[in-house]
């Protein structure tokens, strides 16, 4: 019985011995949870920045009457502010924005024929002098991905017609603006965009016509590409 249980313990001391020999006994790493990344938040209020082209085309004359003039074709670098509201219901966004921006403007030269205005007396011309509009916008959002829609009211300060005429005058118009877009959330809080926005103001008011009681405007529509940086708090 006792050389029994001595042989038991030498087996025993031996094969602890080979263990500790051959090295440390491997232990399987615990299993790796894999997290999923939180998604992108696209909910909060915003301001921001864009530079943008403008181009459009717009027919002098007394549209009231049918009495057209020369087209004058508008175009030109831009800047806006804008300032905005984002909600977000699933990969669903919904918002609000406000902007201000500069407008095109253009000319036609002094001499240019139209089927019943001419600008005999100085160039023809329009400016988009500022502009504003207050749009609503709904997208769906891909993480930092965001694919829009927009389309609201615009309103414009405006001058043009004829110069060293009475066709030539100022005012302001108002009408609508749609356009899409594309916006990428680069950090938490901020987003750069690409979009184009198409606006028509209606008849633009300039001056007077043959009689005082008609009205010389201008009938088009311009659209603008731009690019813009957000930062939403």
């Amino acid at each position: 019985m006792k050389f029994s249980l001595s042989l038991s313990t030498a087996v025993a001391t031996m094969l602890a011995t080979a263990a500790t020999a051959s090295g440390p006994i491997d232990v399987a790493p615990p299993p790796v949870v894999y997290q999923m990344p939180a998604a992108y938040d696209w909910s909060g209020t915003y301001f921001g920045a864009a530079i943008g082209y403008s181009r459009g085309t717009y027919r002098l004359g007394v549209s009231a009457l049918n009495q057209l003039g020369p087209n004058v074709e508008i175009s030109g670098a831009t800047g806006a502010a804008f300032l905005g509201r984002n909600w977000q219901s699933g990969s669903t966004v919904f918002g609000v924005e406000f902007d201000a921006s500069t407008g095109a403007n253009g000319i036609t030269p002094q001499g240019t024929a139209g089927p019943f205005w001419s600008c005999n007396t100085g160039n023809c011309n329009v400016n988009i002098d500022s502009l504003f509009t207050l749009r609503g916008r709904v997208g769906v959002a891909q993480n930092n991905w965001l694919i829009y829609g927009t389309g609201g009211i615009a309103h414009a300060n405006v001058s043009g017609g004829i110069l060293n005429s009475a066709q030539q005058g100022s005012g302001s118009a108002t009408g609508y603006v749609v356009g899409l877009g594309a916006e990428y959330g680069f950090s938490a809080r901020s987003s750069v965009r690409l979009e184009y926005l198409h606006y028509d103001l209606g008849a633009l008011p300039f001056g007077t016509g043959s009689l005082p009681t008609d009205r010389f405007d201008g009938v088009g529509d311009f659209g603008t590409l731009r690019l813009g940086y957000s930062m939403r708090f």
